[in-house]
């Protein structure tokens, strides 16, 4: 029979993908070199967020009455949403056909149906979110 899973170690698995895959994200994005304002807004907001998945990992260990298995869904969601959103752009980036990105171009671009300020406003939910949690396990 297979062993329980520890749920900081579980938790710990779900942090580092949703990090893995903003930073698959910013990276992707980066290369793009634009500057659009929106999208150095976007690249701002994944640093945030990318910072608060780092530090949330450290004090994950040392928490053992805190339940925070309500981070499970919105681990999981961030880490589809910024996959998803990468590969949007990926997918839309075969349209420049070597032409530099701009604002028309970058303006384009929606997942799920939101644009890119939308996009970042969702990365900044995520950031507050996990920020949250960080806080409490500094209590």
């Amino acid at each position: 029979m297979a062993e329980p899973i520890d749920p900081a170690s579980e938790l710990g698995h779900l942090i580092g993908s949703a990090l893995k895959s903003s930073s698959a994200l910013y990276d992707t994005i980066g290369k793009f070199k634009s500057p659009h304002q929106r999208l150095t807004e976007l690249l701002e907001e994944n640093v945030r967020l990318s910072k608060i998945l780092g530090t949330l990992s450290k004090p994950l260990n040392e928490a053992t009455d805190v339940d925070l298995s309500g981070l499970k869904r919105p681990l999981i969601q961030c880490e589809r949403v910024c996959e998803g959103f990468k590969t949007e752009v990926l997918r839309r980036s075969s349209e420049l056909n070597g032409r530099k990105s701009d604002r028309k171009w970058w303006n384009g671009v929606e997942y799920i149906g939101h644009n890119i300020a939308d996009f970042t406003l969702l990365m900044a939910g995520y950031s507050s979110t996990f920020f949250v949690a960080f806080t409490i396990l500094q209590l």
